[in-house]
């Protein structure tokens, strides 16, 4: 029952980055992303839930941001960004 619950919440959400205004979307990508990384209603992925994280704190809001460099540098999660993160260096094509 509890999962059905998790899976039309990840549907909402999902909804709402693709219709939703800009503050709505930052904060269903920050919703997915928790459900991502703690697996609720979808299977756990880490790089998913960095990529949401990353995509609700593109304003640069302060929990979101935090919450990748904690699994950047506390989880240590292996990405292409948390390398390049960890390396001081950019990615390619990145300013």
């Amino acid at each position: 029952m509890r999962r059905k619950k998790y899976k039309a919440a990840f549907q909402e959400f999902q909804k709402v980055v693709r219709y939703g205004d800009e503050v709505s979307q930052e904060l269903a990508y920050e919703e997915l992303g928790k459900m991502y990384e703690n697996g609720l209603g979808v299977d756990k992925d880490a790089l998913k839930a960095e990529e949401c994280f990353l995509k609700a704190g593109s304003r640069g809001e302060s929990p979101v941001i935090h919450r990748v460099a904690i699994n950047t540098y506390v989880d240590g999660y292996k990405s292409e960004s948390n390398q390049s993160l960890k390396s001081g260096t950019p990615k390619s094509g990145a300013p």
